[in-house]
């Protein structure tokens, strides 16, 4: 099983990225039609307004303004220099009468925000008496007359126009002889729409479509989490079934085997014969019960402690804790004291509080080295009472700091056959703690030990 859970978190990664892949190829593709449809609509939308006699009018006004500088210029009156300064003047209040026109119909009839129209002259071409002068070529930049220049990524080309006007011919008497003249004026109009909000109103359109292509991921993520989650969950309890087994059977064996010999040694001869021995044997087999009991009381206090409900009364918790240090000494030469806070009182329950610091206080003895101490402190500090009990053991890894807590879990990197145990102690203390209203935490760094620290509420009075 451990072999197989890399490969499937690989297969699953996989499986995302390549779900990933896709929907960005089907994400780009959806973006480029839906840019495509916007763009068709737009040039639509205003290649028929181009076309409608109000804008129609206004470019014959400028057509025939056109004329009218186009013939000064031939005759002289202005240069090319200022051509396009003085045609620009003369056409002021019809480029403002169309800019606001089209901006109009383009707000209110066509509803396309952000976008506006755009028309100018591409190519001039006066045409004199056979002679042809270029005013503005397709190498130079688009003269406008109607709308704005912009230089942006959004430029939407309408369409191109070419037109001639003028196209008349003169005669007037000269002395004797007549003399023809002709003029006509050749331009290249060119129409755009400058869309620059057109990226906003594409992903706007598209708003359907990236949210359900995120949440198809986010889903396939999160359904692999919770598969993934569930399997080491199950892996997990399988693993903590395996080591109750173990551990039960390892604790059971022993006192099992020892009352079988005793019983054993109780049928010969000489124990019948030697009431010493018998009483020996009697006081092994009384032994032996006691563990078997006591471990039975283990899992059952541990099945029961969550219905069990505390008994709050008013302790002063430091004679207690100096009463309970001098009972808990007891054969212990390792064990050392120092209780402070002389008649600081709190609101607990004495049973499960001892209940807590047994175990804490057996676990630090059967972890401890051969020959080191074991510590308890109690002091009062900021509004509350502290209760530590220091080993010198091995310590513990961060990566297993809360799961010692958990119900039945023993640290793997720890010899569990050579200190007996169903990982019941400290689950047992942390959830008497909880009851009474306080906290149990942990701090440890591998071979430096373990402590333990019980936090009390102060009892208010």
């Amino acid at each position: 099983m451990k072999q197989k859970i890399p490969l499937l978190i690989a297969g699953c990664i996989l499986l995302v990225l390549t779900l990933t892949g896709i929907q960005a190829y089907l994400v780009r593709n959806t973006y480029e039609l839906t840019r495509s449809q916007y763009e068709t609509e737009i040039k639509t939308a205003l290649v028929r307004m181009a076309g409608t006699p109000v804008a129609a009018g206004f470019e014959d006004r400028i057509n025939d303004s056109l004329k009218s500088m186009a013939g000064r210029y031939a005759a002289g009156q202005i240069s090319k220099k200022t051509f396009f300064s003085a045609f620009g003047q003369k056409i002021a209040s019809v480029r403002t009468a169309a800019d606001r026109y089209f901006t109009t119909v383009i707000r209110d009839s066509l509803h396309l925000d952000g976008v506006r129209y755009q028309a100018g002259f591409r190519e001039l071409i006066i045409e004199y008496n056979g002679k042809r002068d270029t005013l503005l070529s397709s190498a130079d930049r688009v003269w406008f007359f109607t709308g704005q220049r912009t230089d942006t990524a959004g430029l939407l080309a309408l369409n191109h126009e070419a037109s001639r006007v003028g196209d008349y011919e003169k005669t007037k008497l000269t002395g004797q002889a007549r003399k023809q003249t002709s003029l006509y004026v050749q331009s290249l109009i060119v129409r755009n729409a400058d869309n620059a909000g057109w990226q906003r109103q594409v992903l706007r359109r598209m708003a359907g479509v990236l949210l359900l292509a995120a949440a198809i991921i986010v889903a396939a993520i999160l359904l692999f989490y919770m598969v993934f989650r569930a399997m080491f969950r199950q892996k997990r309890l399988a693993d903590i079934r395996t080591d109750l087994a173990n551990n039960l059977t390892h604790e059971l064996r022993t006192p099992l085997s020892a009352a079988g010999l005793a019983l054993k040694s109780l049928q010969r001869r000489e124990a019948k014969q030697d009431p010493r021995l018998s009483e020996e044997l009697i006081a092994t087999l009384q032994r032996q019960f006691e563990k078997l009991q006591g471990i039975t009381d283990s899992v059952l206090d541990d099945a029961m402690g969550m219905a069990v409900r505390p008994s709050l009364k008013p302790t002063v918790i430091a004679a207690w804790l100096k009463n309970y240090a001098r009972d808990a000494g007891n054969g212990r030469p390792g064990f050392r004291s120092e209780i402070d806070g002389s008649g600081y009182m709190l609101r607990t329950d004495t049973r499960l509080l001892e209940k807590a610091m047994d175990n804490l206080l057996d676990n630090a003895f059967k972890y401890g080295r051969p020959g080191g101490e074991v510590e308890l402190k109690g002091y009062p500090e900021r509004g509350a009472y502290y209760i530590r009990v220091q080993d010198n053991g091995p310590g513990i890894s961060k990566p297993y700091q809360q799961l010692v807590f958990d119900r039945f879990y023993r640290v793997p990197e720890q010899d569990q056959h050579n200190v007996k145990g169903l990982g019941l102690g400290l689950h047992a203390a942390r959830q008497a703690i909880a009851a009474i209203g306080g906290s149990l935490s942990l701090q440890s760094e591998p071979g430096q030990g373990c402590t333990f620290t019980i936090q009390l509420p102060k009892h208010e009075h």
